[in-house]
């Protein structure tokens, strides 16, 4: 029979040279991996591999060697501590390799939405919808891994799936409304109805305002009175959404009560008013129209109408003020014509 200490020194040796081994392939990983950062720079998969690999990829070669190291071990005084280690072994393993999924989904769609905001059609709603495609890759690590890590544990899981079956039945019929917004959230992502900063009106429920978020479950829209309105997102499929910022510009529309000693002086001061704003910039030189919309017996009724190309609310009250000075400008030069002090309806009554 061979000695207690030959045999020590047997198993111990073996130890050694696992161990050693473990140290020289954690050496050589981190020297792999720091060369492939710098010889692949311009590659966004692989530096977002990198790391993500960067931490589980050390883990998991020492849990390679230390269960390797468990199984040198498997002996008469270390026969409980070994098996229960040989026995985590693939399981831990699986976790590991799900950690590395998990943080490579998190590290190359972080990176891909860095680099789409240099891109020239980048806009905010691209983050959303390729931020619920990493979500819905993170949910499919986590079950796979789940699925296959539970059988390793000894868990029946043909049970389970079919308990969950049936519950996920029960669930749904409870939930619809619930799955009913989500699906519609990430609708409202895909189809660009509209986006985080847009000015929306929503007659049907008597909501205007700034749109803030698009949630799983509801939609956070700010109102002028710059109160919070919080709609589920279910509620879109059978509403009628105006998007303000998605026009082409906005319509400049005001009527002003003139008073007139001659209606042929109204031909002089409609086509100033209609020369004035052909020549400003903002306003589309086409879709102009300035002319009497109502006649009474004390005032003149002038309607002055013209398409913009502004597209802010803010900037188009800018543009709104400067075009009433400058028509106000005009008739005040005009000597036949001037602004009516008090509204018709006042002068019949007196």
């Amino acid at each position: 029979m061979q000695s207690i200490g030959s045999i020590f020194s047997l198993w111990s040796m073996q130890v050694i040279v696992v161990l050693i081994a473990t140290i020289i392939c954690h050496y050589l990983f981190i020297t792999l991996n720091n060369r492939l950062v710098k010889q692949f720079p311009n590659y966004c998969f692989i530096q977002a591999l990198s790391r993500a690999a960067s931490a589980p990829g050390i883990v998991l070669i020492w849990l390679i060697g230390l269960s390797v190291t468990a199984e040198i071990l498997d002996g008469e005084y270390f026969l409980c501590v070994a098996d229960q280690a040989i026995w985590l072994r693939a399981p831990l393993i699986i976790a590991t390799l799900c950690w590395l999924g998990l943080r490579l989904n998190t590290e190359y769609f972080s990176m891909c939405a860095e680099l789409r905001r240099y891109t020239s059609d980048y806009h905010p709603t691209h983050n959303n919808v390729w931020g619920l495609v990493q979500k819905a890759i993170a949910i499919t690590i986590v079950l796979a891994s789940g699925l296959v890590i539970l059988p390793m544990l000894g868990l029946n899981i043909e049970g389970l799936l079919a308990l969950g079956g049936v519950g996920g039945i029960v669930a749904g019929f409870a939930a619809r409304d619930l799955l009913s917004s989500i699906l519609r959230g990430a609708l409202l992502h895909m189809d660009k109805m509209f986006t985080p900063g847009d000015y929306v009106r929503i007659a049907e429920k008597n909501v205007e305002g700034t749109v803030e978020h698009i949630g799983w479950l509801k939609t956070t829209i700010r109102t002028p009175f710059q109160t919070v309105v919080y709609l589920p997102n279910m509620i879109f499929d059978n509403l009628i959404v105006e998007n303000i910022e998605q026009s082409t510009g906005r319509l400049f529309n005001t009527k002003l009560m003139l008073k007139t000693a001659r209606m042929g002086a109204l031909d002089k001061l409609t086509a100033e008013i209609g020369a004035y704003l052909a020549s400003r910039k903002e306003v589309d030189k086409k879709n102009i129209i300035v002319g009497c919309a109502a006649l009474t017996p004390y005032a003149v009724e002038l309607e002055i109408r013209a398409k913009t190309n502004v597209r802010k609310l803010v900037d188009f009250y800018h543009l709104q003020q400067a075009l009433l000075i400058g028509i106000t400008g005009i008739i005040e030069k005009s000597s036949d014509v001037e602004l009516a002090k008090y509204p018709a309806d006042s002068w019949q009554k007196s």
